[in-house]
C-alpha cells in the first residue's frame, strides 16, 4: 500500500536513501523542512520503499531498495507532472530504459580549502524587494514559502548595479553540504557576474564547513565554464529520467 509520508524533520525514512545521491542538499532540505517536498512509501515491504518528491527541481529520488514494479505503479500515477527522477540504481536504469527520456547531468565538487577567486565586485544578500522581483523567484517561493524561510536556511547573494540585478547566485544548503546556482540577466551575461555573487557564498560556505557542490545538464557549456572557473571539478554524471508518455 502507497501512503504519502509528511516530512519536515521527519528523518526516519532517511536512511533508505543513498547517502552519496547527486543533488544531496536537496534531499537533506526537503527532510529537514526547509523546502517543500513529501515521500511516497509503500509500508507493506519491510525495509519500507520510497520515493521522495522535491518541489524545488520538480525531482524524485529513488530508495536505494526500490524495486521496478513500486516505480512503475507510482510513475503510472505521477505520469502528468512533469517530474525527472534522478537514477543512481543501474538495475532500475536498465529494465525501465526503454519507457524513459534521458538527459546527463554533471557534478562538480570543490574542496572547501581551496582559494576563493576574488571578483573585486561588490554582492550582497537580498532584500525582501529584491528577491521577488529576481528572475528565479518562481522557484524559490513556492518551495521555501517566504523569503525569511529562504534566508535563514539557505544563501542568495546578488549583485546590483545602479538599482538593476545582475546576477543572481544561490544555494540550497544541507547537512555539510551546499548546492550553488547562479544566473545573470541577459544583457549582463559574460561579465562574470556568476563569479562575483558565487564567489560570496563560497566564503560563507568555507567559514560554515560546507562542501560546495554545483550540477547541471552536462549539454550546459555556460554553468560547466562557470564551475570551473570558480574552482570546482568534474565529480561524475548522472541520469535525470522522465517518463515518456505512450
Amino acid at each position: 500500500m502507497v501512503t504519502v509520508c509528511p516530512l519536515g524533520h521527519n528523518n526516519t525514512l532517511k536512511p533508505l536513501f543513498d547517502k552519496n545521491t547527486p543533488n544531496k542538499a536537496i534531499l537533506d532540505a526537503v527532510f529537514n523542512g526547509t523546502i517543500t517536498g513529501r515521500a511516497y512509501v509503500d509500508t507493506e515491504k519491510s525495509p519500507a520503499q520510497a520515493i521522495l518528491v522535491s518541489d524545488f527541481l520538480k525531482c524524485a529520488f529513488i530508495s536505494t531498495n526500490c524495486t521496478t514494479e513500486f516505480l512503475v505503479q507510482f510513475s503510472a500515477l505521477h505520469l502528468s507532472n512533469g517530474l525527472e527522477y534522478i537514477f543512481t540504481h543501474e538495475y532500475l536504469f536498465f529494465e525501465l530504459e526503454k519507457y524513459l527520456d534521458i538527459s546527463i547531468r554533471k557534478e562538480f565538487i570543490r574542496d572547501p580549502l581551496k582559494p576563493i577567486p576574488i571578483s573585486g565586485r561588490i554582492a550582497s544578500i537580498p532584500s525582501i524587494e529584491q528577491f521577488y522581483s529576481a528572475q528565479w523567484k518562481d522557484i524559490f517561493t513556492p518551495c521555501c514559502g517566504d523569503f525569511n524561510t529562504f534566508i535563514s536556511n539557505h544563501i542568495a547573494i546578488y549583485e546590483i548595479r545602479h538599482g538593476i540585478i545582475v546576477s543572481e547566485g544561490y544555494a540550497i544548503c544541507g547537512e555539510n553540504i551546499a548546492e550553488l546556482g547562479a544566473i545573470s540577466h541577459a544583457e549582463f551575461r559574460g561579465q562574470g557576474g556568476a563569479t562575483t555573487t558565487c564567489s560570496h557564498i563560497l566564503s560563507f560556505c568555507k567559514k560554515n564547513n560546507l562542501t560546495p557542490v554545483w550540477t547541471c545538464r552536462a549539454d550546459n557549456s555556460a554553468s560547466i565554464a562557470t564551475a570551473y572557473r570558480l574552482g570546482f571539478e568534474h565529480h561524475r554524471d548522472y541520469m535525470f529520467a522522465r517518463w515518456q508518455r505512450s
